[in-house]
């Protein structure tokens, strides 16, 4: 006699889905990446003019994102971890001493 397949279900606000209704609806790479554009972008602007805590703010978010980006595509893991820590740990430095030249270049080179 085969085995039944157990399907998980999980409550929400709105009704029940099961864990593969769940699984199918999470974004893939290139939603995540278009984000990361996104904040990135206005993470220059905001280093730009001044406003360190909204550019750290940014940076903090292209962290989550590339993090999310990491359980949600393990196969990407390892090369998303090597550019948070290569390119974005030494921003995250350049905004902390609020140090414009520096967090230019620092900035072109993750570009």
């Amino acid at each position: 006699m085969a085995e039944e397949k157990k399907v998980t279900t999980i409550k929400t606000k709105h009704g029940e889905m099961t864990l593969e209704q769940l699984a199918e609806v999470q974004p893939g790479m290139a939603r995540l990446m278009k984000e990361v554009g996104e904040r990135y972008h206005i993470l220059y602007y905001a280093a730009k003019g001044g406003n360190w805590l909204l550019a750290q703010h940014e940076l903090n978010q292209v962290t989550a994102l590339l993090r999310a980006g990491s359980t949600l595509r393990p196969k990407y893991s390892t090369d998303l971890t090597n550019f948070a820590r290569e390119y974005l740990n030494p921003i995250s430095e350049a905004i902390r001493s609020k140090d414009w030249k520096n967090f230019e270049d620092l900035y072109k080179k993750g570009v």
